[in-house]
């Protein structure tokens, strides 16, 4: 993971504990702040979970 995966995922950490903690009355857009973070860190999770198993299904796949 570079420099610029690493920046982006801390701002949305940093969006989630805004979400949490958070006292502002506009509580609807907070909360699809906190769902948007969510999913966008899962979305990075699934693909480096995939580039993992690709990577391991090529070293058993084709051995050198």
């Amino acid at each position: 993971m570079n420099s610029k995966h690493r920046s982006f995922l801390n701002k949305i950490f940093l969006i989630r504990k805004k979400a949490v903690f958070s006292d502002l009355q506009e509580k609807r857009k907070v909360y699809s702040l906190y769902i948007m973070a969510n999913l966008t860190l899962c979305f990075f999770y699934f693909i480096a979970k995939g580039r993992e198993i690709q990577e391991k299904c090529e070293i058993y796949l084709h051995p050198c």
